[in-house]
């Protein structure tokens, strides 16, 4: 069973610059505990935002250990896999706490009460199951043209560009489930299609790499971001509603709790570095009276 799981565990770490839109194989983090529990553990493949209510997301060591680090809310991390559905393993660099995957990262498990979802495909499933019809789609394709793929209906966001002249004359492409955009346009789903999967071509512009957000886009963004300071000389108003919807996250606490959640939980972070001077300046002064004392 080690030697099947070191062989899976090196095959990610080959794919892992690929994370996580397209990948085929499993990505397995660097955590002795997924090892131990992994028939309790089912796989995410998702980002996620910390979200604390306290301003940061502890990251466990273990999902049963009191050691955790404070990871400041607006981080953007990658859930590979959760356990007991309960607690979600990240990755992270210790001296930055911004997410890094195998090389010079730790893992740690966050509670998933605390984290909040970056809004994709399975978001999107999930607010529009009533309107996805289950059908399918032929697509014809251009083999003179790129076709572009988006992140879901409405996103704005285009995560694959096909490009052209990769496929060949005639090709068709099925898509399933449709969905109808407030534009009337048809967008149908690539469930996979030679490595690409989960993404949405819109039917009736489907070689349009410029398809504007619309009403059904979500953007999870920081408080300070989703409500900016105004400015002096404020632009004029715009003539109509802006696209979507913002979800704001909870501020990030400052320094000096982050400081003193790290010290309560005997985590770490680069924020200690806040305090540094005066740990030196401590740290300096007991050396000192030691050899004071010694030369006593």
């Amino acid at each position: 069973m080690k030697r099947i799981f070191t062989f899976l565990l090196l095959a990610a770490a080959l794919c892992a610059l690929a994370l996580p839109a397209a990948a085929d194989i499993a990505y397995l983090p660097r955590d002795n505990f997924i090892e131990k529990h992994w028939d309790e553990c089912s796989y995410m493949n998702r980002w996620f935002w910390t979200n604390g209510s306290d301003g940061y997301v502890l990251a466990h060591n273990t999902p049963d250990s009191k050691d955790a680090t404070p990871l400041p809310n607006g981080g953007k991390y990658y859930i590979s896999n959760v356990y007991q559905n309960k607690w979600g393993v990240l990755e992270y660099d210790p001296d930055t706490l911004e997410n890094a995957l195998v090389n010079g990262s730790v893992s740690g498990w966050v509670d998933m009460d605390e984290m909040v979802a970056d809004y994709d495909n399975a978001s999107f499933h999930a607010d529009h199951a009533s309107a996805l019809r289950d059908e399918t789609a032929e697509l014809a394709l251009d083999k003179a043209r790129t076709l572009y793929c988006y992140k879901y209906p409405g996103s704005g966001e285009v995560t694959e560009e096909i490009a052209d002249g990769w496929w060949d004359d005639g090709m068709v492409l099925n898509l399933s489930p449709l969905f109808t955009d407030p534009a009337g346009r048809t967008w149908g789903e690539i469930g996979y299609f030679y490595g690409i999967r989960n993404c949405w071509v819109c039917i009736d512009d489907p070689y349009n790499g410029a398809l504007p957000p619309d009403e059904n886009c979500v953007t999870v963004a920081t408080s300070a971001q989703a409500t900016p300071e105004p400015t002096e000389a404020p632009a004029p108003a715009e003539t109509s509603a802006p696209a979507g919807k913002t979800v704001a996250l909870t501020p990030a606490a400052d320094d000096a709790t982050l400081q003193q959640a790290a010290k309560d939980n005997r985590g770490s972070g680069p924020y200690l570095a806040a305090g540094a001077g005066g740990v030196v300046v401590v740290a300096a002064a007991v050396l000192a009276a030691a050899l004071r004392k010694k030369r006593k």
